[in-house]
């Protein structure tokens, strides 16, 4: 295998591992919607088996960084796996105050702990990023108070944040979702910044927003083994 040809598959393992971590979370959204499913035999091994797909992606990825070329830029190297515990979530409620300091919002946080050992895979730098690019969101919409909550799911950390904002009509909705919405002016860009980072990690995220009901932003962290 050359240099160029371990370099490619680096790339090709890291999008087919994000691509897992999407079909997980749609698989807890599921779930979610259809209370049955979890904890189901059959839903348990379609997860169980994206999981050891993820560990042959890695094993792959891992062979490959032998003909690794010395210039290349591994962006899995600023990927850091988290334990899920009350140390943990205590420790994101004190990430927040820089921005409750900085938009004089309220922030509160709340989190639901799961039996078990629990981790995500996170990659810190782009995760304040993301979370400054959502609460400045909300603060130019007029919102006072953001609500963030984190319940650990059964396959998934869902991650909710909901605003007091003046929220959003369809069309203005419309226009955050579509790259041009027929006057030849892109919009939304902050939104589609969120949603690009998301994907890249392996994240899933949707958004709901109602005219004077404000907006909710929910991310779906499928869980790295501990």
């Amino acid at each position: 295998m050359t240099e160029k040809q371990g370099n490619s598959l680096i790339y090709i393992n890291h999008d087919i591992r994000n691509y897992i971590g999407a079909a997980i979370s749609h698989t807890q959204l599921l779930s979610m919607q259809y209370p049955n499913l979890e904890g189901n035999p059959f839903t348990k091994a379609i997860v169980q088996s994206l999981n050891e797909a993820t560990e042959l992606s890695e094993r792959v990825s891992t062979l490959a960084q032998a003909c690794e070329d010395e210039t290349y830029d591994d962006s899995d190297s600023k990927l850091t796996d988290y334990e899920l515990n009350e140390e943990y979530f205590k420790s994101v409620d004190r990430s927040y105050d820089e921005f409750r300091t900085a938009y004089n919002i309220e922030i509160n946080v709340s989190y639901e702990l799961r039996e078990g050992d629990y981790a995500i895979r996170l990659n810190l730098e782009e995760l304040k990023a993301l979370r400054h690019n959502l609460i400045s969101n909300a603060h130019e919409a007029g919102a006072s108070v953001i609500n963030a909550t984190y319940e650990m799911k059964e396959y998934c950390l869902v991650v909710t944040l909901r605003d007091n904002g003046r929220g959003m009509d369809q069309e203005s909705l419309d226009k955050i979702i579509l790259a041009q919405h027929g006057d030849g002016v892109v919009h939304g860009v902050g939104t589609k910044s969120i949603l690009k980072t998301a994907k890249e990690n392996g994240f899933f995220v949707s958004f709901s927003s109602e005219e004077g009901e404000g907006t909710c932003y929910r991310a779906l962290c499928p869980y790295a083994k501990v």
